[in-house]
């Protein structure tokens, strides 16, 4: 089944660009419309205030706001993860923006002019080209391929460069938004059953590192029992909740009755017996560990004993992680060895470095044993799977990449059916009444709108079912452990299902057909590249505009979440709805690298290959890389608040591996291209190019990822990490991160980074990685509390109930109503402390040397200074700039300072202090009154009739609060609209 060409013709190409234009534009007027919901557009605001930024409610004014954030200040508030996103993007629009106004002079005219007679799209491609007539011309693309290569590895360096220095600056420092425990910390894996207990792994450890170097150690077991308990509790918990806020009974006895029999006295006791079941799990757990604590403790006793059995146990594991992996046998095996222990747990020390060592280490010559990695932050585990094992979890991926071949096998022919059967000739055999938009010349730019428009949305909805498909895979089938390592793995799946989808684009067959083709002329691969390619370029246009105006309106506009935030209000603002389905509907929602970076990646893909070979598609591509910036940034600044940080990691290597690949399949299409067009010559040219990228890559793995992957030891020991523990750097991690991380590698400040990068006072916790389940409250306490705040209503609908009866009678008798609706439950105002009066003529202290070279740096920059934490973080780095010996000079005049300080403060002093301040009148008060001087004499008036005065002014006071009170003054229309227009507006709000 072959597919059908786009015809190249620019009416069509035009007609798919207007028509994708109305659709991005809709979708911008509904985000602009809609950015109200700030659960929908502005969750960090709630989630993470201090690393987000308000954005103006202009039409788009967050365009100019989120442009204006620097660097640094957008690294300090994503995080280095979606830091590295935006610099990846970065670096491809500045790429292919170059490329795009190179080819605009270059290629593009030199195609343009060739002798091959194409038309429309192709006139300007290598398509043009005949190979005699026009040789000349197709070493202009050699050429540009040549100098777009350049350009690619050099900016590609810069920014592993960069990379490593920041990457190292988190391993030392974190970025405050998270404890320092998972820098602190290593994963460990395969630990035999002798160790398989928290005190004994610790111990272990203390005997390879020192007794003062472990801080905790956390052996992982098997919840699974626990975790069905705790599912089962919280259904019950659930239903109660419903039952209980969902009771009609305004009364507090009916209500109080009902509670206590019917269905909701047999939902309490089926909750009873739920929390029950869990607090038994639980205790089954407890008791498991302090056996094997004090099997650990004694362990000589039986060593013999307790080591064959060792043996045994690890041999049943390890077949088990083979069978396992196939037929499911290690939950079998699982159940009769023990009491729950895994062989994984997380060992924590009290420096990063020590745990940076650990990872890196053989910790021990025998095979299938203790191995240690960087431990992941405690938000990154998926707890339901930490207590799988290693082995487990490796066959299980390895038999997921198995069955991922045979998908990809069925994937293939799937694309090419998809896109025969969106061609309108085809679909109208199948369809007869669009047989006239397929034929009459009346329906042509429909015809070409539709031709444009479904092949390219038809193969966005196949691929966008993929990532569901390889999480699934992931997570639930090969158990992996964290978020990080699932989303890796399905970006590097989901990045080859879309180079496999390009290449069968391209190939317009079943992938079988190419296969056989190879086998029978191995350079048929490079021929079927070189002639297939062009052709589709137009093809690969529409792709990239629709990616514009369709997919990154759609990612800005989230019309998916605003319908369901718009119902979900509706449905838990209901006073029916418990506390637990609230939190659960209003958790905010998380970047989902696994699927959005090898998006990135076929973009880059289809501009590599296109670069030299077709100049309008690199055009459209500089145009979606500078639009991903953007929205991007806008969404990690205002949206996505990311569950788990690695310090750019999960992005950076992943990004730059796909980008080389990208590189060298664009310089082999290059290449075929050229052999069909009989220049070999030119072809040949091309070698060495590839060569060139396969060994940048190779360097930039080597000399940046690598080491970026662990701190190292000279690091270490230079800024003393060592000896310092990491609760003694948080409580010096008040600094400025923004001035540790502008640093050059060779010039921090030891005192810049002494703070480890956790918020001042984080501290080390044993518990930091307790396993959730084992660690959850009961289920009754939530339980009470609905019945509180469902008795709370009913008590609350009594007094209103009666308030409203009260009034009623009032009226009826022709009284005004006397009692008023209050605020239920109103704290008491607190008595707030009276101030410490201060006495304007002591001596004020004088400025330390950093606050005198602050006040010279704003003083001399006058309005060029930057405001806010960007101002405090370039006076920061100036005064680390001028070293120790500039410092002096500042800290002399500071010195002075005190000396002066210190002679007025012993006169001041000397002259009584605040005691005589406090003894002299302030300017404008009363002179204090002597008890002992004598009273003024009484007048005539007063000593005879102040009786009669007095009750005189009694009578009028009285009479005074007996009259009726004056009518209501009329509201200004001006003020109603207003108010009437501020709780529109209030209402209109969103309050989640």
């Amino acid at each position: 089944m072959s597919t059908p060409l786009p015809s190249g013709r620019w009416v069509e190409i035009v007609a798919t660009v207007q028509s994708n234009l109305l659709i991005g534009a809709s979708l911008l007027a509904l985000f602009e419309l809609g950015r109200s919901k700030r659960s929908v557009y502005q969750c960090r605001l709630r989630h993470r205030p201090g690393r987000a930024i308000p954005v103006a409610r202009t039409p788009l004014g967050w365009a100019r706001d989120v442009s204006r954030v620097d660097w640094d200040e957008l690294r300090d508030k994503v995080g280095l993860d979606a830091f590295y996103a935006l610099r990846f993007l970065r670096v491809c629009r500045n790429l292919f923006g170059a490329a795009a106004a190179a080819a605009v002079v270059t290629v593009g005219p030199a195609f343009a002019s060739c002798s091959g007679g194409a038309a429309g799209f192709y006139r300007w491609t290598l398509g043009n080209c005949d190979g005699e007539a026009d040789r000349a011309r197709l070493w202009a693309a050699v050429a540009f391929a040549y100098a777009f290569s350049a350009l690619a590895l050099g900016l590609v360096e810069v920014e592993s460069r960069r990379y490593l220095r920041d990457r190292l600056g988190w391993l030392r420092r974190g970025d405050g938004s998270d404890s320092p425990q998972a820098r602190c910390s290593v994963l460990v894996e395969r630990v035999p059953p002798r160790l398989r207990s928290d005190a004994a792994l610790r111990r272990y450890f203390e005997a390879l590192f020192g007794d003062r170097a472990v801080h905790s150690a956390v052996s992982f077991v098997d919840t699974a029992d626990v975790a069905a308990a705790l599912d089962a509790r919280d259904r019950a918990l659930d239903a109660y909740e419903w039952e209980v806020l969902g009771s009609t009974s305004a009364d507090y006895a009916s209500l109080e009755g009902s509670v206590a029999r019917g269905r909701a006295a047999t939902l309490r006791r089926r909750l009873a017996d739920a929390d029950a079941a869990v607090v038994e799990a639980q205790q089954a757990i407890a008791a498991a560990r302090r056996r094997r604590e004090l099997r650990s403790a004694g362990g000589d006793d039986d060593d013999d004993g307790a080591s064959a059995l060792h043996v045994i146990t690890a041999e049943l594991e390890g077949a088990a992680a083979f069978l396992g992996a196939v037929a499911g046998v290690n939950d079998a095996v699982k159940k009769h060895l023990g009491d729950g222990a895994s062989s994984t747990g997380v060992v924590t020390f009290f420096s990063p470095a020590l745990a940076a060592e650990a990872a890196q280490l053989v910790l021990t010559s025998r095979p299938g044993d203790v191995s240690a990695t960087l431990a992941p932050p405690r938000s990154d585990l998926v707890w339901r799977n930490v207590s799988a094992p290693a082995r487990d979890v490796a066959e299980r991926l390895r038999a997921a990449d198995a069955g991922l071949v045979l998908l990809a096998a069925v994937y293939a022919p799937l694309v090419a059916s998809v896109q025969a059967l969106c061609n309108l000739d085809v679909l109208a055999k199948y369809v007869p009444f669009i047989a006239p938009l397929a034929s009459d010349p009346r329906y042509e730019r429909s015809r070409a709108l539709v031709s444009g428009l479904l092949p390219v949305y038809a193969l966005l909805a196949l691929l966008g079912v993929l990532p569901l498909i390889l999480e699934a895979l992931a997570v639930g089938y090969a158990g992996a452990k964290t978020r990080s390592e699932a989303h890796g793995w399905v970006a590097a799946r989901y990045a080859s299902f879309q180079l496999l989808q390009i290449f069968v684009t391209v190939a317009s067959g079943s992938l079988l057909s190419v296969f056989e083709r190879f086998l029978d002329h191995p350079k048929s691969l490079l021929d079927l590249l070189g002639r297939a390619l062009p052709g589709m370029g137009a093809y690969f246009l529409q792709l990239v505009v629709a990616k514009i105006c369709f997919a990154l309106a759609f990612e800005l506009a989230r019309p998916v979440a605003l319908v369901s935030v718009v119902a979900r209000q509706g449905y838990t603002r209901r006073a029916t709805v418990p506390a637990r389905v609230r939190r659960r509907l209003r958790a905010p929602s998380d970047f989902d690298y696994g699927s959005y970076l090898p998006d990135f990646f076929m973009v880059v893909v289809v501009g590599a290959i296109y670069a030299p070979i077709a100049p309008p598609v690199v055009a459209a591509v500089a145009l979606y890389f500078a639009g991903a910036e953007l929205v991007y940034a806008h969404q990690f600044l205002c949206v996505y608040v990311a569950r788990y940080e690695t310090g750019g990691s999960q992005t950076w290597p992943h990004l730059s591996a796909c980008f080389f690949l990208a590189l060298a399949v664009g310089q082999a299409t290059l290449a075929g291209q050229l052999l069909i067009l009989e220049a070999p010559e030119a072809a040949a040219a091309l070698a060495p190019l590839l060569l060139l990228t396969l060994k940048a890559r190779s360097d930039v793995r080597e000399n940046y990822e690598e080491p970026a992957r662990f701190l190292d030891r000279e690091s270490s020991v230079r800024f003393g990490l060592y000896s310092r523990r990491a609760a003694h750097h948080a409580a010096l991690a008040a600094r400025s991160l923004s001035l540790s991380f502008s640093c050059d590698l060779d010039g921090d400040d030891d005192s810049a980074v002494a703070g480890g990068g956790a918020a001042t006072g984080a501290k080390l916790a044993a518990d930091y990685y307790l396993q959730p389940a084992l660690a959850a409250p009961p289920g009754m306490t939530d339980a009470e509390y609905a019945v509180n705040v469902a008795m709370e209503r009913a008590l609350r609908g009594q007094a209103e109930a009666l308030l409203a009866q009260a009034n009623a009678y009032s009226r009826a008798l022709g009284h005004e109503e006397k009692m008023v609706a209050t605020k239920v439950d109103e704290p008491a105002a607190k008595g707030k402390k009276a101030k410490k009066v201060k006495d304007p003529n002591a001596p004020k202290r004088p400025p330390t040397g950093y606050q005198l070279f602050s006040a010279h740096k704003r003083k001399k920059k006058g309005d060029e200074m930057p405001k806010g934490k960007a101002g405090m973080t370039y006076i920061a780095g100036k005064w680390q700039e001028i070293g120790e010996e500039g410092k002096k000079k500042w800290q002399g005049k500071a010195e002075d300072g005190q000396k002066q300080y210190a002679i007025d403060k012993a006169a001041y002093d000397a002259a009584g202090g605040a005691g005589a301040a406090a003894a002299a009148p302030a300017d404008g008060s009363a002179a204090p009154k002597d008890g002992a001087a004598p009273k003024r004499s009484i007048s005539f008036d007063a000593s005879v009739d102040g009786s009669e005065k007095t009750s005189e002014k009694k009578k009028k006071k009285k009479a005074k609060k007996d009259a009726p009170p004056p009518p209501p003054p009329k509201a200004d229309s001006s003020s109603d609209e207003s108010s009437s227009s501020s709780s529109e507006s209030d209402s209109d709000s969103d309050s989640d």
